[in-house]
């Protein structure tokens, strides 16, 4: 089928692809990987550059996640083969539709993931929960990267997302004690 050319900066079409997988690939447990740049919290995720380098930001990809059928049914995974993306904002949306986030809070290399080592691995064990498949797909990453020598970082976590609770509650009160006052330039 040939479709026409759609923005990865619009949230409708991350959610039409998400929904056609699923009404058409049926399967015990789904995993989601997004690939391309990544600019954390500031600047979301992804740069289309058939469309004006849109990209999606953390309140679009909330908003495509929510139109899915995820909420029916949570993906072992989500992960992104993108810079800047493993931080605590992302988590937090991603926590509604997905066990474990698997990304980056550093900056990749142009690569990205090493799918060749690990993806054998989730095929002799399509079983594989979204924690033993992260720590393989980060694992084979830093050992591929590290023995690069252009590469300075590779950094790849797993996170739990059910765990991600206290240090969200944390940070809203840090920002309720900070007391930013913008006219005074400070911190008070």
């Amino acid at each position: 089928q040939k479709l026409p050319l759609a923005s990865i900066g619009a949230p409708k079409t991350l959610k039409d692809f998400i929904n056609f997988s699923i009404k058409n690939y049926p399967a015990k447990r789904y995993g989601l990987i997004l690939w391309n740049h990544g600019g954390g919290s500031v600047m979301g995720y992804g740069v289309d550059e058939m469309f004006d380098g849109d990209a999606l930001t953390l309140g679009e990809l909330n908003s495509a996640l929510a139109g899915t059928d995820l909420k029916r049914q949570k993906l072992e995974f989500i992960g992104f083969d993108a810079c800047l993306m493993a931080n605590l904002e992302t988590a937090f949306i991603s926590k509604k539709y997905a066990d474990y986030l698997i990304a980056s809070e550093e900056l990749e290399p142009g690569q990205g993931w090493n799918y060749k080592a690990w993806m054998p691995q989730l095929a002799k064990k399509p079983d594989m929960n979204g924690a033993e498949l992260g720590k393989s797909s980060a694992e084979s990453f830093v050992d591929y990267y590290m023995n690069d020598e252009e590469n300075e970082t590779a950094v790849l976590s797993v996170t739990d997302l059910s765990k991600i609770d206290p240090a969200v509650s944390a940070l809203e009160d840090l920002i309720k004690l900070a007391n930013f006052d913008l006219s005074k330039g400070n911190y008070n």
